[in-house]
C-alpha cells in the first residue's frame, strides 16, 4: 500500500526535490519527464495492471514497466530488510531512438534507389532510341551489351539488399533499450519472418520477370544475330531439371509458408488471454462441442489448468488466419501463372525456334541460325545446330562452287565434244574416202608383200648359200690345228655372212696365218673376203710367196687390179686391213721360235716370257691406192719362247659398244684382258674372251664383225 501512495504522488515527490530521477531520454528534459508523468499519473490506479497489488508490501526490489503512449518507463523500488527503501524512475523515449534509426535505413535505401536508378537509365535512353530509330553512340551500345545480362542480378539484388537494410532497421529498433516481453514479442518474431519471406518472394519475382525480359524482349535489339549464335557471352546456368525445381520451390513452399506463419500466429492459448482459473465454462468455450468426444466430468476442477495452453481462435485470429490463407492463395496464383509462363516460355521458344529453323532448312538449302537465349541445355542445344548449320553451309558453298566449276567444265567439255564431233563427222568423210583408196593400196601393198617376201626368201637363200662358199673357203679346222696345235679363234659375224675371215697355211716350214678385216660387213664384207681370200692363195700356194711385207705387197697390187682402184670413174675404192705372220717351224724341238710379221692397220700382240709386246701396223690398207703403185710395208722379225702367244684380232671387238655407259670396249681393256689369262690354255682363253664380249655389249646392238685369233707356240 506505501509502494502504491508513493507511485501516487510521485509527481509531486519528483517536483518538490526529494525524489531524484535520472533521465535517459534523449531530447528530454527533466521537466519534460515530470510533466509526462504528471499528465499520466491516473494510469497508477491500475497500478496492479503493471505489477504491483494496490495493498501489497515491497519487500525486494521490483521493477515496474509501463507504456504511455509509445514511451517505456522504467521505475524501480529497491526496499530493504532494515526498513530503508531506494527508489529510481528512468524515462526515455523510443521514438527518439526510432526515428534516428530510421533515417539512416531511409538514406541508405535512397542511396541504393539512385545507384539503381543510375544503372537502369541508359537501357532506358537506348530503348527509347532504338523505338524511335535513332542513332545510338558506341559507347552506350557497349554498356548496354557489357551489363544487359546482368540486369536481373542487379536490379533483384538492389531490392535484396533494400529489404536487407529494411529489416535489419527494424531487428534493433526492436532490440534497442528496454526488453519486449509477451505478446508484443512473439507477434514481432512471426511478422518478422512474415517480412522475410515476403521480401525474398518479391526479390525472385523480380530476378525472374527481369530474366525474362532480358532474354526474350531485349536480347535481339542489343545483341548480333552471330552473338546469338553461341553462348560464350551468357552467364552459365543450373540445368533445367535444378530450375524447374526452384519454380515449383518458389511457387509453393514460399506461399505456403506464408499460410503456415499466419495460421500459427492466430493461435492463442488461455494463458495467452490472461485467463486465470480454468472453469467449465472455459472449456465449453476453447473445446465447444467437441467437449462430448472427452470425459471431462471425471477430472478435479483443480486440474482444469492442463488444457490451459490449448490453442483458442478468437475473431482476431479468424481474420488473422484468413488474412494469412488469402494472402497466400493469391501469392500462389500470382506466381505460379507467372513463374509457371516464365519458365514453360524460356523452354518453348527456343524449342520452337529451333523447330522451325530446322523446318526451314528442311525445304530449302539454306541454313539460319537460331537465337541462343540461355546458358543451359537448351542453349547447348541451339549452339550445338548453329555450329552444325554452319559447317552444312560451308559444306554446301563448298559443294556449289565445285557444281559450278563441273558444270563450266561439262559446258566446255560439250563445247569441245561437238566441235570434235563436227570435226570426226568431216574427217568421217575423208576417211571414207581414203579407205576406199587405202583398200586398194592395202591390195597393192599385199601384192609387193608377197613379192617381197618371195624374193627375201630368194636373197636369203642366196646369202645362206653364200655362207656356205664363204665357209667352204675358210681352212678347215682340222688343218688349222694341224699346222697350229695350241689356237682358239673366236669368230663372231655381226650378219649371216661377213667380212672378217681368217687364213692359215704352210710353204716348207713356215706357216703363214693371217686375220682380215675387209671393207663393209655382210654381203658387200663377204665379196670382198672371196677376193681377199683368192689373192692370199695366189700369193701363198702359187707364188710361194713367205715374206710377210711381199705378201701385203701383192695383195695390194692384186686388189687394185680386180677393183679397178687407179680407174678414177669406175674404180671401186673398197680394200682391207688384215695382220699377217709367218711363223718358222722349230727343228729338233727348239725352244725358240722366229716370227715374222706385217700389218696393214691391224696391229700385233704377243707375250713372251709373260711380258706383252705390241708391233704397230703400217697405216695404209690394202686397196684403196689411186696410183696403181704398191706400198711399201714394213716386214718385222722377232724371236719367242716356247709357250708365248701370238694374238691377231680385227677392230670390231675394241670398237663394241656397252657396258653401263654404252662407250667402246677400247684397245687396252682388251690387252689387260688377254695379259691376265695368257697362261690358261687356248680353250679357256676364247671362253673367257666370248663371255666377256657377251656382258659388254648385253642391250646393245653389235657393231660390226669380230674376229679374234690366238696361238700358244
Amino acid at each position: 500500500m506505501n509502494s502504491y501512495l508513493l507511485i501516487k504522488n510521485l509527481p509531486l515527490l519528483v517536483d518538490s526535490g526529494l525524489i531524484q530521477v535520472s533521465n535517459d531520454s534523449i531530447g528530454n528534459s527533466k521537466n519534460d519527464s515530470i510533466k509526462i508523468l504528471s499528465e499520466h499519473t491516473d494510469n497508477f490506479d491500475l497500478i496492479s495492471e503493471i505489477g504491483i497489488e494496490k495493498d501489497s508490501t515491497l519487500t525486494d526490489c521490483q521493477s515496474i514497466h509501463h507504456n504511455i503512449n509509445g514511451a517505456y518507463n522504467d521505475i524501480s523500488i529497491n526496499h530493504e530488510k532494515d526498513g530503508s527503501s531506494n527508489f529510481s524512475i528512468n524515462l526515455f523515449s523510443s521514438d527518439d531512438t526510432d526515428n534516428t534509426d530510421n533515417s539512416i535505413s531511409f538514406y541508405i535505401n535512397l542511396i541504393i534507389f539512385i545507384l539503381a536508378l543510375a544503372f537502369n537509365i541508359p537501357f532506358k535512353r537506348y530503348f527509347r532510341k532504338k523505338r524511335k530509330g535513332k542513332i545510338i553512340s558506341e559507347r552506350l551500345h557497349a554498356y548496354c551489351k557489357k551489363y544487359l545480362l546482368l540486369t536481373p542480378y542487379i536490379n533483384s539484388g538492389a531490392f535484396l539488399l533494400a529489404f536487407g537494410v529494411l529489416h535489419i532497421s527494424k531487428f534493433i529498433n526492436h532490440a534497442h533499450g528496454v526488453e519486449i516481453q509477451g505478446l508484443e514479442h512473439d507477434l514481432f518474431g512471426k511478422l518478422f519472418v512474415i517480412m522475410v519471406i515476403s521480401s525474398l518472394l518479391i526479390v525472385l519475382f523480380t530476378f525472374f520477370w527481369q530474366k525474362h525480359l532480358v532474354h526474350f524482349k531485349y536480347l535481339e535489339h542489343v545483341f548480333s544475330k552471330e552473338e546469338l549464335s553461341k553462348s560464350s557471352h551468357f552467364i552459365k546456368e543450373p540445368r533445367i531439371m535444378f530450375q524447374l525445381m526452384l519454380v515449383q520451390g518458389i511457387t509453393t513452399l514460399l506461399p505456403l509458408s506464408i499460410v503456415v506463419f499466419y495460421i500459427f500466429l492466430s493461435l492463442s492459448s488461455a494463458n495467452e488471454l490472461n485467463i486465470g482459473d480454468i472453469n467449465g465454462s472455459h472449456i465449453d468455450i476453447l473445446m465447444g462441442n467437441y467437449k462430448k468426444l472427452f470425459s471431462l466430468t471425471d477430472i478435479p476442477a483443480n486440474n482444469y489448468s492442463m488444457i490451459s495452453n490449448f490453442p483458442y481462435v478468437n475473431s482476431i485470429d479468424t481474420i488473422l488466419a484468413s488474412f494469412g490463407i488469402i494472402s497466400g492463395v493469391i501469392v500462389s496464383i500470382i506466381y505460379i501463372l507467372n513463374f509457371v509462363k516464365w519458365q514453360t516460355v524460356q523452354i518453348t521458344i527456343p524449342l520452337n525456334s529451333l523447330i522451325n529453323k530446322m523446318e526451314q532448312a528442311s525445304q530449302t538449302k539454306h541454313y539460319q541460325f537460331a537465337t541462343v537465349r540461355t546458358r543451359d541445355e537448351i542453349g547447348q542445344l541451339t549452339e550445338g545446330y548453329n555450329e552444325m548449320a554452319s559447317k552444312i553451309m560451308g559444306y554446301i558453298v563448298e559443294i556449289e562452287a565445285m557444281n559450278e566449276g563441273l558444270e563450266q567444265k561439262v559446258k566446255d567439255r560439250t563445247a569441245e565434244i561437238e566441235a570434235q564431233r563436227d570435226e570426226i563427222m568431216a574427217q568421217r568423210d575423208e576417211i571414207e574416202a581414203q579407205r576406199d583408196e587405202i583398200i586398194t593400196q592395202r591390195d597393192f601393198v599385199t601384192q609387193q608383200r608377197d613379192v617381197i617376201t618371195f624374193q627375201k626368201k630368194e636373197i636369203t637363200d642366196s646369202i645362206n648359200y653364200a655362207l656356205r662358199i664363204q665357209q667352204a673357203i675358210l681352212p678347215p679346222d682340222n688343218i688349222v690345228n694341224l699346222y697350229l696345235p695350241q689356237n682358239f679363234i673366236f669368230y663372231q659375224p655381226k650378219d649371216i655372212v661377213c667380212g672378217d675371215f681368217y687364213f692359215v697355211e704352210k710353204i716348207n716350214n713356215n706357216i703363214i696365218f693371217a686375220v682380215v678385216d675387209c671393207t663393209g660387213h655382210g654381203v658387200p664384207g663377204a665379196l670382198m673376203s672371196v677376193i681377199g681370200f683368192s689373192l692370199l692363195n695366189q700369193a701363198v700356194k702359187v707364188n710361194r710367196i713367205s715374206k710377210p711385207s711381199e705378201i701385203l705387197k701383192y695383195l695390194d697390187v692384186g686388189v687394185d687390179d680386180i677393183l679397178r682402184q687407179s680407174d678414177y670413174e669406175s674404180g671401186v675404192s673398197d680394200g682391207m686391213d688384215l695382220a699377217i705372220c709367218s711363223l718358222q717351224t722349230a727343228e729338233n724341238d727348239s725352244e725358240t721360235f722366229e716370227l715374222q710379221y706385217a700389218g696393214a692397220f691391224n696391229s700385233l700382240i704377243y707375250i713372251n716370257n709373260n711380258e706383252l709386246f705390241e708391233i704397230k701396223a703400217d697405216k695404209f690398207p690394202i686397196g684403196s691406192n689411186p696410183t696403181g703403185e704398191a706400198d711399201n710395208f714394213t716386214n718385222h722379225e722377232v724371236s719367242l719362247s716356247k709357250g708365248s702367244c701370238i694374238y691377231l684380232y680385227s677392230d670390231g671387238y675394241a670398237d663394241q659398244f656397252g657396258g653401263e655407259n654404252g662407250k667402246k670396249f677400247k684397245y687396252k681393256p682388251l690387252k689387260e684382258m688377254l695379259f691376265l689369262h695368257h697362261q690358261l690354255n687356248v680353250n679357256e682363253q676364247k671362253n673367257i674372251i666370248s663371255d666377256t664380249f657377251s656382258k659388254w655389249k648385253e642391250g646393245f646392238e653389235q657393231v660390226d664383225d669380230v674376229l679374234i685369233m690366238g696361238i700358244k707356240v
